[in-house]
């Protein structure tokens, strides 16, 4: 056994352990070109992956904000259409937005938002129509049915049949022979609403051509369709027209055989004022009602008494005759016929009937002074409408004794503004210079509506007096 080292003695060298020595230092290697080309390569991928991302939002750009702008125009703010401009005007509008049509079938939605827009560039630019025109041929439904109905927004404006926009759209007349050929294509579209469309504009040209075409639209199977093209046709005055109207009074549908009977009536054909008399006796309350406004429009005295007896059917309280009563009480104030007066009377008084207030318009019509009266007591009813009512009819009488009474109703303030309103146009109307004070107050008052009507009422007074 070996002696212990005493405490405090040196180790010796070889007690110590060995050190590796340190590898000597390797030579550096050039760098491998590859590396290189990996990270140029890269670069080449993100330089054309922005390129492309900037290329892309260039071409989407003016897709994105035609349906902003439609979104916005639609839902009714008045700056929406400015966005045309920044998509380079009208006249480039088309061109941008054909990116945006022909996009693929799973984004019709947004395609037939860009229509809306094609409609407002084509209220100034002719490059829109063609667009729109082509667009009838889309393979989506609701596509065609989009650019059929701006079409007829368009046409309706410039022919003044349907002006919806104030001011109209500027007429593009020189463009109206290539869409009206268009449309009689798109009567025989797949779409009923298409159809329909094109048969609605069809009828604003009120061109022998397009004859044919309407004819036919009235064997549609879908009544709309054949709605529309029974309303073109009583737009055109050919005589060919007739026999397809007395041929719609056959119809199935309730609404074909009702325009069937206005259309004869503003044509004058005569010949239908007996049938329809006989009608307001029909089982049908329907078609009493519809009798009942068609006698208005023919203008033909024959139809006075039947009107009166209808007007005072004792089961004009049950719904569907009410309405059978009220269309009897407009066409009596139609006719004008003074033998109407007493029974109107009896009617506005008749508290048993919810549709008394029917008769007051019709008075003002007929502008008898025995109905001062009676619309006079109207005044103190606890019914707004009623009140109104009987003001305007007041005002059709033109009799000087109701003056008075619609003076203080005027400067009444604690009258609601409907009725001052009323009363204010009614003093217009009727000119008399007695009430040149009271407008002149209600001229600054607090309503601007009231003001409003004051205002123009003082300026049809003294327009008048001016002017004698």
């Amino acid at each position: 056994m070996s002696a212990e080292k005493p405490i405090g003695s040196t180790a010796t060298t070889k007690d110590m352990p060995a050190v590796e020595p340190r590898p000597a230092a390797q030579p550096a290697t050039p760098a491998d070109p590859r590396d290189r080309r990996v990270y140029v390569w890269w670069g080449v991928g993100l330089a054309l992956l922005a390129v492309t991302g900037a290329v892309c939002w260039l071409l989407v750009r003016p897709a994105l904000q035609a349906r902003e702008a439609v979104r916005l125009w639609a839902s009714g703010q008045t700056w929406a259409p400015t966005e045309v401009e920044r998509l380079g005007g009208p006249d480039a509008a088309p061109w941008k937005l054909k990116l945006f049509l022909h996009l693929p079938a799973r984004l019709a939605p947004q395609r037939r938002e860009a229509v809306g827009l094609l409609q407002y560039a084509g209220e100034t630019s002719d490059s829109a129509i063609p667009v729109l025109i082509s667009l009838l041929a889309d393979e989506d439904p609701k596509v065609r049915q989009a650019a059929a109905g701006s079409l007829e927004y368009l046409v309706g404006a410039w022919t003044g049949a349907s002006i919806r926009k104030d001011p109209p759209p500027e007429p593009k007349v020189h463009l109206l022979p290539q869409v009206i050929e268009a449309m009689t294509k798109a009567v025989g579209d797949t779409d009923a609403k298409t159809r329909s469309l094109a048969a609605t504009v069809l009828g604003y040209s009120r061109e022998p051509r397009v004859l044919p075409a309407l004819l036919g639209a009235l064997r549609d199977p879908d009544a709309q369709v054949r709605r529309a093209a029974l309303w073109s046709l009583g737009n055109c005055n050919y005589p060919e027209i007739i026999p397809a109207l007395e041929a719609a009074l056959k119809d199935p549908d309730q609404g074909m055989v009702w325009d069937a009977m206005h259309s004869l009536a503003s044509k004058g054909q005569t010949q239908y004022v007996e049938p329809f008399i006989a009608m307001l006796r029909d089982p049908d309350p329907w078609r009493r009602r519809a009798a009942a406004y068609a006698l208005g429009a023919f203008k033909d005295r024959r139809a006075v008494e039947p009107l009166i007896e209808t007007l005072n059917d004792p089961n004009r309280n049950k719904p569907d005759m009410g309405y059978v009563a009220l269309a009897a009480a407009e066409s009596l104030g139609k006719l004008g016929d003074r033998r109407a007066v007493e029974p109107l009377v009896a009617t506005l008084q008749d508290r048993t009937w919810d549709g008394r207030w029917s008769a007051a318009g019709p008075l003002g019509q007929i502008g008898d002074p025995r109905a001062v009266g009676p619309l006079l007591a109207v005044l103190h009813d606890r019914s707004l409408s009623w009140r109104r009512d009987a003001i305007e009819a007041l005002a059709g009488i033109k009799d000087s004794q109701v003056i008075p009474v619609l003076i203080a109703t005027l400067a009444d303030r604690s009258e609601v503004w409907d009725v001052r309103e009323e009363a204010a146009k009614a003093l217009g109307t009727l000119g008399d210079r007695r009430a040149l004070d009271v407008l002149a107050s209600a001229a600054g008052d607090e309503n601007v509506n009231v003001s409003s009507a004051a205002a123009e009422a003082l300026k049809k007074i003294r327009g008048e007096e001016a002017g004698k």
